[in-house]
């Protein structure tokens, strides 16, 4: 499936949206683990800042990974001749 922009201001701005929706989502997996590493751990703040930066940094590199594999192996659509 192709999506055909033409007005470039339109393209910019679908790239922003999607930027912005992934760094919210980092964003906020980061502050979870800190939150979960505080409350229920009852690790430092200076700790519980580290362990979670390195499981988001882990997380996104497998989703990265696996966007990447799946793009990979995606097969081209077949047309049917009529």
């Amino acid at each position: 499936m192709q999506f055909m922009v033409r007005d470039e201001t339109v393209g910019s701005l679908m790239h922003a949206k999607s930027l912005m929706r992934h760094v919210v989502v980092v964003c906020l997996l980061c502050n979870l683990l800190y939150v979960v590493a505080v409350a229920m751990l009852s690790m430092s703040t200076a700790n519980s800042y580290f362990y979670a930066a390195v499981v988001t940094i882990i997380a996104v590199h497998i989703f990265l990974a696996l966007f990447i594999y799946s793009a990979l192996n995606d097969k081209p659509p077949t047309h049917k001749a009529d």
